[in-house]
């Protein structure tokens, strides 16, 4: 069969996740259909995470034309395309364009249900193109519930938007436990920006310090208009981006994970932590909390913008030190349910229920 997938921005795991499929089924014709990268945060993940695919990367220019979008995805003949929502009109049309007529589509999404009243009026707008999907593929559970708001029938909804490379992580954990005493440091990971919830987090670390004899150090990874903040804050420091693939050494050095986030539709940074055996604080707008976090057990789950229960949090992860090592062997658990060998998996049971 022929697959066509098209995505937005281009990431190792999304990349990972794709080859376990074709190398999975050999009976698939596998094209990549991904935006170029478009800005300096984008630039820093390069081509050669699509070694061994066939891939086709849409210009600016090529993204917003639909007319371009039809031609380079039509000329594979696909028998089944995978499209990422319905905000992308290029992709969006496809589902409409006659020589497409017989094509199985499927959709990928990983909104959360909010109780918006845009969502609540989003079956009005959207719920055609919806009813031709064949599949819909969520990210969790929050966004299984905005699915089925759709109307979208059970037997039509897969789990499993997003997996990552597992393998990359495995030997985090043993890293960190023969370097010696588990790492008494905090670690953030990701965009420097008010959206992932600077405007608490660097508050309820600074109360976090007060609250304690012997503070630990914050390290954060990554770049953004928010690194003078970081600077400015004491005990924090800024290591700068972080290339996937000395991800896991820098988790290994570290003792939990952060995620402040006030709006995150899934996670899989928080993923990726959990696979490297860091027991994780996130806050509740996290999607992948309902998924990956059960409190006490392998993290925390906080309330959103709230800087007290942040601090709160850090303040329990320091007092409880000792279970740190335990909860980062039940996060790995959690998290190896997302590797790109499952995702790949989940999607080949998704094809044959769809007639492939």
């Amino acid at each position: 069969m022929r697959l066509v997938i098209c995505w937005t921005d281009l990431t190792g795991y999304m990349a990972s996740c794709w080859r376990a499929l074709a190398g999975r089924r050999r009976d698939i014709e596998l094209q990549v259909v991904v935006f170029a990268p478009r800005t300096e945060a984008h630039q820093r993940f390069n081509e050669s995470l699509l070694e061994g695919l066939s891939y086709r990367l849409l210009t600016q220019e090529e993204r917003f034309d639909p007319k371009a979008v039809r031609a380079i995805v039509a000329a594979h003949r696909p028998d089944a395309v995978m499209i990422p929502g319905w905000y992308e009109p290029g992709y969006r049309r496809l589902c409409w364009y006659p020589e497409l007529a017989q094509t199985k589509f499927i959709m990928g999404m990983d909104n959360p249900w909010k109780h918006t009243w845009q969502q609540r009026m989003a079956r009005l707008r959207i719920g055609r193109y919806v009813d031709r999907m064949d599949a819909v593929v969520v990210a969790g559970e929050r966004a299984w519930q905005f699915a089925r708001r759709l109307k979208v029938p059970e037997r039509k909804i897969f789990r499993g938007v997003y997996g990552f490379d597992l393998p990359l992580f495995d030997g985090a954990y043993e890293q960190r436990v023969a370097n010696g005493p588990w790492p008494r440091r905090f670690l953030f990971m990701g965009r420097y920006v008010p959206l992932k919830g600077f405007d608490f987090l660097l508050p309820a670390y600074r109360k976090y310090r007060t609250m304690v004899s012997d503070p630990w150090p914050f390290t954060f990874c990554g770049q953004g208009p928010m690194q003078g903040l970081i600077a400015a804050e004491a005990g924090a420091e800024d290591w700068g981006f972080c290339q996937p693939s000395d991800q896991p050494g820098v988790m290994a050095r570290h003792g939990v994970f952060v995620i402040a986030s006030w709006y995150e539709a899934w996670s899989v940074a928080l993923a990726e932590a959990m696979a490297a055996g860091l027991p994780a604080i996130c806050t509740e707008e996290v999607g992948a909390t309902v998924d990956l976090i059960r409190a006490c057990h392998n993290g925390l789950t906080v309330p959103t913008r709230d800087a007290d229960g942040l601090a709160d949090a850090l303040k329990w992860m320091h007092d409880h030190y000792d279970r740190l090592p335990t909860m980062g062997q039940h996060a790995r658990q959690f998290a190896s349910a997302h590797s790109a060998e499952l995702w790949a998996e989940r999607y080949e049971r998704m094809l044959q229920k769809i007639g492939f």
